[in-house]
């Protein structure tokens, strides 16, 4: 994650070197990375109990999250952007298998948002957008299957999913006079009711 970080940065100077000598700034690109909570089991944990184990998932798992996003700025502060995020949680599990072990989960988000730019002066901007998302991520769970010698042993197995659902970003930010710009971003998620929420910092360039 630190090489990902690492390169960013670098590609954002590289941009911001060109988008000095550019007089209108209508592209951008920016990137974060801090925490994801997940919250996909907030509205039913204590009534879901595992019947062999008595054990209740994680009401807020906390994780960690890394994003990069690109758009172009329109005349009259609309906006377009397409963007990739990865989220990594360590959840509990609660079957008779496994029980209270923490289970790696990885998560692609990719969206294709809507936004506009409000400033609110002296270099202060707010950036709100709605965007569409594929999700993909990697479920488990532990079953008993048969060997060669049909005997039976115990299997974690491992399924990719995806779904279509919905982010809400919200990025807060200064710009400098050389186009480069800091700031925090909040945003939350919706796939197949409300997934996650991220709270991060936001560094970017316009170019």
């Amino acid at each position: 994650m630190k090489k990902i970080v690492l390169s960013g940065f670098l590609l954002l100077l590289s941009l911001l070197s060109f988008g000095q000598s550019t007089k209108k700034m209508k592209g951008f690109l920016k990137f974060g990375t801090g925490v994801y909570l997940d919250i996909s089991r907030l509205s039913d944990y204590k009534t879901s109990k595992d019947e062999n184990t008595g054990l209740s998932p994680q009401a807020v798992v906390p994780g960690k999250t890394i994003w990069i996003e690109g758009g172009y700025n329109f005349n009259n502060g609309l906006f377009v952007s397409a963007g990739v995020m990865y989220e990594l949680t360590k959840i509990k599990r609660t079957d008779i298998f496994y029980p209270g072990q923490k289970e790696l989960y990885f998560e692609g988000n990719y969206s294709l948002n809507i936004g506009y730019e409000f400033n609110l002066g002296k270099g202060n901007r707010f950036m709100p957008a709605l965007g569409v998302l594929y999700n993909r991520f990697t479920t488990s769970h532990a079953t008993f299957l048969p060997d060669i010698n049909n005997s039976i042993h115990p299997v974690l197995l491992n399924n990719i999913d995806s779904e279509i659902g919905l982010n809400l970003l919200l990025d807060y930010y200064y710009q400098f006079n050389n186009n480069l710009f800091i700031g925090a971003r909040a945003g939350v998620y919706y796939v197949l009711g409300f997934e996650g929420i991220t709270l991060t910092p936001v560094l970017g360039v316009k170019f």
